[in-house]
Parts: C-alpha cells; structure tokens; sequence
C-alpha cells in the first residue's frame, strides 16, 4: 500500500462525506452511515500510519515539495494527527446517540470537516498552507458552538472566535514579515536564514501567543469556559477538550523547537505561563457549581502542565508535555462525554440538583471515576505517569535555574487542588442520596457507552504501560528536536530515567496497591464484630427551635469557605477576570466596527491579507513555482 495515498485520504475522506451528507441532510440513516465512515476511514488509516511508521520504521510518506501544498509526516505531528483523528472516531460514536444539534445533518459536516482541516494544519510544512486550516479550525469551531441556538451560545462563540482570530493576526503578521524577508514560506528554522535575535524572537512571541490562544493558556483562556457551558457536548469535548490541545501545543512545540531553540528567558517565560495557567484554572474550578464550567477550567489548568513541559527547555520536558497533550485529551473528552450524559438524562447540570446517580448510572460513572482520577494524577492512571514526567523534567531545569524547581512545586500542588476539585464532582454527582425527580434515570446507550469505555481504557492502559508510548511516540519527536546525552529505559513494566536514577514501575506499583487493598479487607473481615443493634424511636421529631436537625450539604457547598476567604479574587474571576482586557478594546474599537461581526470581519479580512501578502513575497523571491 502506497503510504503517501493513505496519508492523503486522512484528510479527503472526512470531507467528501461532509459534502455528501450536506446533500443528503434528511436521509437519517444514510446520513448516520457516512458520518460513521467517514470519521472511522481517517482514523483506522492514522492508526495503520502510527504503528506503521513509529513501531515499525517504515518511512513516513511525504508530497514532493510543490509550491503551496507541501504535506508530510514527521515524527512530531504524526502524533496529533494520529489522536485528532481517533478521538474524532469517539465522538462521531457518542453523537449518533447524544446529539443536542436541532440540525444534525449541519454537526456531522463540522464534526467531519474539523477532523479533515486539523489532519491539514499538522501535516502542512508550509507556513500559508498551515495558517489558512488552522484558521479553518478556528471558523469550523465558531459554527459548533453556534448549533445551540441560543444567544448566549451566539455570544460564547462570538469571543471565541475574536479572542483567536486576534492572537492569529499576529501570527499571520510573523508569517508576512518571514515571507517578506526570507522568501519562504517553508516552516524550517530560522537560524539556516541567519536572522537576527531580534526577529527570531519577534516570530517566536507572535506565534506563541496564537498557540497558546488555541491551548487555552493564560490570559487568552477566557473563552473556554463560555463555550464549554453553551456549546453541545459532543462539540465542548472535540474543540477546547481535544482538537485545540492537540493543534496548540503541537504549534507551541513547533515554534520552540524547530523555527527556534528557545533557552534562557524564554523557557522561564513560557514555563511561567504554564504555571500562572495551572494556578488560575484549578482554582476557579474549584468553586464551580455547573459541571461544564467546573470541567472547563480543568481544562484550562491541565494545560498548563503541557506549556511548562514545553518551556523547561529538556528532552524529558517536552516528552512529558507532549505525553500529557495526549492523556488530557482522553480523559477530559471522557469527562465531558459523561457529563453530557447526565445532563442528557436529568435535564440539569447544576451539581446542587444532582446526587446519587452511581447506581442508576453505573457504566457512566465508572468511566467518570476514572477520568477523575487520571486528571487528578492519581497513580497507576495516565495522568499520573506524563505529569511525572513533566515534575522531573522541572526538577532537571532546576539545577540550572532555581525557579523552576518552584514550577515544579506549583504543579504539584495543582495536582492535590486538582483531586480536591474532583472529590467535589464525583460526590456532588454520583454520591449521597438520589432526588425523586431522578427515580427514572437511565443511563446512555450502548453507542456512547462503547466511546465512554474505550476512554477509559485508554486512560488504563497508558497508565500502566506509560514506557511503551514514551518509547514509540515521545522519545523520537523530543530527542529529535533536543538531543541530549539522556538515557530514558521504556518497557512494558517501567519507564526511569538515567539523569536522576528515577523510575516509575506501574505495573509493579498497582499489584503492590491490590495486595494491600485485598489484605486490608482480609484482616478487616476477620477482626470485624456484629454491630450491635441500636434502639430505633418512633414518635414525634425532637424540638430544635425550627432549625434542621440534619443539616443537608451538597457537592456545591464544598470549598465554600475557601470561596469566602478569597472572595475579592474570585470576584474578579466571576466578573470576567482577563475578560476585563478583552472588553476594553472590544470598547475602545466598537465605533469603528460596531458590532463583533463587524470585528469578527476586520480580523478575518486582515488574516487573510497577510497570508495573500506572504505568498506575494514568495512568489517575488522565487522561490515558489
């Protein structure tokens, strides 16, 4: 089989179904069946090209190089382009059973479409080719959340689309300013054209920021949380849950390491973005009463994680940041999958109406559970094993630069916070007593069971073999764009690491926790006594002065004293926080552009001249064509 032809169907298959299905519409079943093969063609074929390429040294497929479409594999994007598609594959599973659309046929299209321009946008090595499906990204994304039909979806995805196409515009700024100087538009790095610090670092600055808009890094995360509340939930887990993962920190990665070598400042600058975006999310989270919100703002501080593996300047840090890229994307799409479920079911997603649905939501809540843990990075789960990673790489830079061994602190205890949070989620909505109204509840169908499930496992299965995807996925990426003298052993059973003599054995580690569980249980049942059978009293309730005897606590009112204790700060949060900057100049431009679409339309207008300017200087250099 010709690997270049698989490569290419990647993207074209998606989009051939989209066009059918448009035409189609109303033919629900052969509607449903293109939508199904058309999100499981691409993923079976990134699938085959992963394990083809990673495991068994096949050459990776690449286009010659043409003037504008200049499409290859290399290490690094093979990993996102391989989870993009399989995790679209998921939730094309789950939204034939869970679609809150009123046009189903207009999600499936965004549904397909999205997964056909983010396969595009990381396998392009060509700066215009990958600006213009990104940006298609980004516009796909405002169409999602817009399914709603509501006017604060209409709003949420308004700011989504303003807060990215600004930061895009610098991107798009740096990509001119390259094209006009260099005449090129290959993404190569900039040291082989002998530029300047000055403009080295002027291209870094601007493509970080949109990479980090897109990531939802701090302070352009405000648009997360709106979309995750409004958006359907079959779109929230694609977009800030998954695909923007799996684009902005891809992106971030490229910028730092192949059109750059950052070191130094930079590294303390983009380490301390991930440190301020773990701190910000985790702990607005932790307050939260709707799910969606309380989800989003995880997924806002998970990133962090990722931005600081990226910007502790080590092989080991970006293998981490990469490895987490990939279990966020997993189990915050498990989280948000099971959220939709219950709030599919119950009508709500207020964890103060919710409670006790474990046992008429046995399968959902399982799968929950484990999500929790593995974002909580409790061991043996894969959140565990890549945020490891990441505290050691921090450790590693701190020998150099003591401020990183505080990073390294700081994402600890993000992690504790992080499992607090959690302990909230779980027990506010599948714990404690059942409400009468959700006597009735059932749980999913088997189809968003399936894509539940298999979530889950994966958050198992990397967890316990974390040294076989460091071996075959991260390793050869990272040592390939930082080489460095480390020594990393990855096998089945564990992943350590020369540098500190550190190892981390899973499979060890969970038999070793098993045991213990198992002989706690057996001492408890031998030593264990009948309880003794206490005097049950009838009659009238004891006066207590019109108070409640028993008082009743809810999931909402854990962590309200630590609400009120920082109640200035989560003001400002609740008000807007960074939203704050983002209204200004929305502001100070409104008489000029007069409304968001007006805005919206200046941006966009402006993107793509840039990208027409770049292809000009290009063509005028001679170098295309």
């Amino acid at each position: 089989m010709d690997n270049c032809l698989v490569m290419l169907s990647i993207p074209v298959v998606p989009a051939l179904a989209s066009v059918l299905i448009a035409a189609l519409k109303r033919a629900s079943a052969i509607r449903d069946a293109l939508y199904l093969v058309g999100a499981l063609a691409p993923a079976t074929a990134s699938a085959y090209l992963l394990y083809a390429i990673s495991v068994l040294g096949v050459s990776a497929p690449s286009l010659p190089q043409a003037a504008l479409l200049q499409l290859a594999i290399d290490p690094l994007n093979l990993i996102s382009l391989a989870f993009i598609n399989c995790l679209g594959a998921v939730i094309a599973l789950y939204s034939l059973e869970h679609v809150e659309a009123r046009e189903v046929w207009l999600h499936h299209v965004l549904v397909l479409l999205t997964m056909s321009f983010a396969s595009v946008a990381v396998l392009a090595h060509n700066y215009v080719v990958f600006a213009l499906f990104w940006l298609f990204c980004t516009l796909s994304l405002f169409f999602a959340i817009r399914l709603s039909l509501t006017p604060e979806a209409e709003k949420a995805a308004y700011k989504a689309l303003l807060i990215l196409l600004a930061a895009d515009v610098g991107m798009a700024f740096s990509i001119a300013y390259v094209a006009l100087t260099y005449h090129t538009l290959e993404i190569a790095p900039l040291g082989q054209s002998s530029a300047p610090w000055w403009a080295i670092g002027l291209v870094v600055c601007l493509m970080a920021v949109s990479a980090i808009a897109k990531a939802g890094g701090v302070p352009l995360h405000t648009w997360i949380p709106d979309v995750a509340a409004e958006a359907p939930t079959s779109i929230t887990a694609l977009f800030p849950a998954s695909f923007d993962k799996l684009l902005g920190i891809y992106k971030l990665a490229v910028v730092c390491y192949v059109i750059a070598s950052i070191s130094g400042g930079w590294c303390v600058a983009i380490a301390a973005i991930g440190a301020a975006t773990m701190v910000v999310g985790v702990m607005m989270a932790l307050v939260q009463k709707d799910i969606k919100r309380l989800l989003s703002f995880h997924a806002i501080s998970q990133v962090g994680y990722m931005i600081m593996g990226v910007g502790t300047g080590n092989a080991l840090g970006l293998i981490g940041g990469l490895f987490h890229m990939v279990n966020h994307s997993i189990y915050k799409m498990c989280l948000f999958l099971t959220s939709g479920v219950v709030q599919r079911a119950t009508g709500t997603k207020d964890i103060d109406r919710l409670g006790g649905l474990a046992k008429k939501m046995p399968v959902t809540f399982a799968c929950a559970l484990v999500a929790a843990m593995a974002i909580s990075g409790v061991p043996p789960l894969n959140g565990f094993a890549s945020k490891w990673l990441i505290y050691q790489a921090a450790l590693l830079a701190g020998a150099q630069n003591p401020v990183f061994t505080i990073f390294a602190v700081v994402a600890a205890a993000t992690s504790a916070l992080t499992l607090a949070s959690f302990i909230k989620y779980i027990h506010g909505v599948f714990l404690g007593s059942t409400p009468s109204s959700f006597e009735e509840v059932r749980d999913a169908g088997p189809l968003a069971k399936l894509a539940m499930v298999v979530l889950a496992l994966l958050c198992i299965a990397l967890g316990l073999f974390p040294g076989l995807a460091v071996k075959y996925l991260f390793a050869q990426p990272a040592f390939g764009l930082i080489p460095e003298p480390m020594h990393i052993e990855a096998t089945w059973t564990c992943c350590s690491i020369g540098v500190f003599f550190s190892s981390w054995a899973p499979v060890f580690a969970t038999a070793l926790a098993l045991a213990s569980i198992l002989l706690g249980l057996a001492v408890y049942a031998w030593v264990a006594s009948p309880r003794p059978i206490e005097p049950v009293s009838e009659g009238v309730k004891p006066f207590v002065c019109g108070e409640d005897l028993l008082p009743v606590f809810t999931g909402g009112h854990f962590y309200s004293p630590l609400k009120e204790l920082l109640k200035p700060l989560y003001g400002i949060g609740e008000r807007g926080g960074f939203d704050i900057a983002y209204m200004k100049v929305a502001k100070a431009f409104k008489p000029l552009l007069r409304s968001p679409k007006g805005a919206a339309a200046f941006l966009l207008a402006l993107y793509l001249a840039l990208l027409a300017l770049s292809v000009c200087a290009a063509l005028w250099g001679g170098v295309v064509g």
